[in-house]
């Protein structure tokens, strides 16, 4: 793949450090978008050092829009060009209705759903130019149905998910192709602050060569782990009074936000 480019958001550490290393293995050349601009430059340093290949890195929260257009309309011009971009950048904030966070339903949807949007839509005018393109977004199993403590993280995968599968249908046309990637738990600084039992929990480096390879294969949808995905996707079709009874009153506590 030498001389392909890809561009990933939320690539300071978790999901998009470990794609970042894969695409860089299999020599695409970079563009790294993430809010800490230090761990950017490590892990340049070290991919660089690795790999030899090409990286430009972007100091961006993918919440803003004029940043996010600016950041990528810059990688486009200086690489030429733009294969794939993977909108990875996400965040998972707890959510009881009963708390009512206003401020968490925010944050979450201008990251997790604006934020996703505002790429996708970054790249979109240079791919249709190009006749050629690929648009990954991260999603989740969460998007199927309302879990609890979960509501506002829910409902931005659920929005993610509709959104990204019309812009496939839209630009089908233009031979650019879009994979919605809807993973169970992987290990990640978000998983890592759950202190609630996570079915099916899988280490980064494998869930990460999934994602990799689903993408490779130009996959429309692929959610994994594929047993916990098909007892999730069976919860769409269970009765209100059958799922509330298994559901609610669930509690999915989070440790602090730290970082």
């Amino acid at each position: 793949m030498k001389d392909h480019v890809v561009i990933i958001t939320g690539a300071s550490s978790g999901l998009g450090a470990e794609l970042a290393k894969l695409y860089a293995k299999s020599g695409y050349s970079l563009g790294l978008i993430a809010r800490r601009e230090s761990r950017l430059i490590e892990l340049k340093k070290d991919l660089e050092t690795a790999f030899g290949t090409t990286i430009m890195i972007g100091r961006c929260d993918v919440s803003n829009q004029d940043a996010v257009f600016n950041c990528i309309d810059g990688m486009i011009s200086y690489f030429g060009r733009i294969d794939l971009l993977i909108a990875n950048a996400g965040i998972s904030l707890a959510s009881p209705a009963y708390e009512a966070n206003a401020q968490a339903l925010t944050d979450t949807i201008q990251t997790n759903v604006l934020g996703a949007g505002y790429c996708a839509y970054a790249v979109i005018p240079t791919m249709i130019q190009q006749q050629s393109g690929h648009i990954a977004v991260i999603s989740s199993l969460a998007g199927y149905r309302g879990l609890p403590e979960a509501g506002v993280y829910c409902a931005s995968k659920s929005a993610v998910n509709i959104l990204f599968e019309s812009m496939r249908l839209d630009l089908k046309k233009f031979r650019i192709g879009v994979s919605i990637i809807r993973p169970g738990y992987i290990k990640s600084p978000i998983t890592d602050r759950n202190e609630f039992y996570m079915p099916f929990l899988q280490d980064t480096d494998a869930g990460c060569k999934k994602i990799f390879n689903a993408i490779q294969r130009k996959q429309k949808i692929f959610a994994f782990p594929w047993p916990l995905a098909i007892i999730v996707r069976s919860l769409y079709f269970w009765p209100c009074w059958l799922f509330d009874l298994c559901f609610s009153g669930i509690k999915n506590k989070k440790k602090a936000d730290l970082t």
